[in-house]
């Protein structure tokens, strides 16, 4: 409670750092530590929330080649995050919450690159 996430030395840290988006913990903290370390291996999915916490960190995660995934704001009551994420233009998919765990238990099979899961998707799966 009230420490953000963080990855340090391929180890979870929990850091007692500033506020990020007024808010600790905040997800733009664990999206931009993880995706400096797991890079395009990372997957950040954006879900249901209010405010802009993790909205800021989206170009970051693109320039790190990590995946992001906004939840469809029209899934969400709370939707503020993924509607303003949709508004940046900063992401690679937009899924309801089905596509989502679809997307990831995809990528469980261990597809190494997003073309590959399209054309596994193209080719009838």
């Amino acid at each position: 409670k009230d420490r953000h996430l963080k990855i340090a030395n391929s180890k979870i840290h929990l850091d007692d750092g500033a506020l990020k988006n007024g808010a600790r913990p905040s997800i733009s903290v664990s999206f931009n530590s993880l995706s400096s370390k797991y890079r395009n291996n990372f997957i950040a999915v954006l879900t249901c929330g209010y405010a802009a916490d993790g909205v800021d960190s989206l170009a970051h995660l693109k320039r790190n080649n990590s995946v992001v995934i906004v939840q469809n704001p029209d899934d969400c009551e709370a939707n503020s995050m993924p509607k303003e994420a949709k508004n940046r233009n900063i992401y690679d998919f937009v899924f309801d919450t089905e596509n989502i765990a679809f997307y990831l238990s995809c990528m469980s099979l261990q597809f190494v690159t997003i073309d590959e899961w399209i054309k596994y998707l193209l080719d009838g799966m």
